[in-house]
């Protein structure tokens, strides 16, 4: 069913069938993405905060991005900090923010206390004990 909306990035009335977003932010979206795997293109190693000053965007923006399996196309070239411990670490398939030990710690309910308070990306909210 097709009903008017406001589109929750920019505000403005349109006609929402699916996306909770205006066709024009879909648009600005998409060539930011682009944007981003040009930019990525031919690079070994690259770090969210360099994206975030290069594009001028948020870094739970891009996070965003990441979790919500829009930059599959970089992934090999990112190279992200773990939400949990801080290491550095490659992105993997599933599209997490943690390093391999510490999604397993979590997936385990066995955190640790170095990820007390750590952000679940499957919410955005703080882990619960």
């Amino acid at each position: 069913m097709i009903k008017a909306s406001n589109c929750k990035l920019c505000g403005k009335v349109f006609l929402k069938a699916t996306m909770d977003i205006c066709p024009d932010c879909i648009k600005k979206e998409q060539e930011l993405l682009k944007n981003i795997n040009d930019y990525c293109f031919g690079k070994t190693s690259v770090t969210l905060v360099e994206l975030a000053k290069e594009f001028n965007e948020p870094i739970g923006k891009l996070e965003k991005y990441i979790l919500d399996r829009k930059l599959v196309q970089v992934m090999d070239q990112l190279d992200l900090i773990c939400k949990g411990c801080g290491v550095h670490h490659k992105l993997l398939s599933e599209g997490r923010l943690y390093c391999k030990v510490c999604f397993e710690k979590l997936g385990s309910g066995l955190a640790s206390t170095t990820l007390e308070g750590a952000i679940n990306p499957n919410t955005n909210k703080p882990y619960s004990k």
